[in-house]
């Protein structure tokens, strides 16, 4: 199972979201585990406790808890794929998210195919992590590098 965490203190953009999944996403109840937190107090203890392979989060109230937030799930795990879905539209946000290596940073205002577009690319990611260290994919990456660039992954395909 891939565990894929939602951290949004709105309820409704919270639903919206799993929504998305539900009616999206191949595979929703048999491959995924989608747990729900209100805020991002309880993210570090969600992530010390169980693996978490996807966070969906929004930049909280106060920007530096959120980001040291995230350098410390990225320590616990650093293979975390984490998608910022926010409000915030000021540079040095998406420039901080970006030199801890996030995976994505989309507006709310953007379009729910944007969410979903970064989603089935993080879930790709993921998946193919969990083949290279369950073995069966050598890390040396069995694939054409046109996926891999699809995938956005760096390999030795080529």
């Amino acid at each position: 199972m891939i565990n894929i965490v939602l951290s949004e203190e709105n309820i409704k953009i919270r639903n919206e979201i799993k929504k998305l999944f539900q009616n999206e996403v191949e595979g929703f109840d048999t491959i995924y585990s989608v747990f729900e937190i209100e805020n991002s107090n309880q993210i570090l203890d969600f992530c010390t406790e169980k693996n978490c392979d996807l966070l969906i989060t929004d930049l909280q109230k106060t920007k530096k808890h959120e980001f040291d937030t995230i350098k410390e799930i990225l320590k616990i795990n650093s293979n975390t794929e984490i998608i910022l879905y926010t409000d915030s539209q000021k540079f040095d946000h998406a420039k901080e998210a970006i030199e801890l290596g996030i995976s994505a940073y989309i507006l709310k205002k953007s379009e729910d195919n944007q969410l979903l577009k970064e989603i089935d690319k993080a879930l790709k990611r993921i998946q193919l992590k969990n083949k290279i260290l369950n073995g069966s994919l050598s890390s040396k990456c069995r694939m054409q590098s046109a996926e891999c660039r699809t995938l956005e992954l760096r390999c030795d395909c080529e």
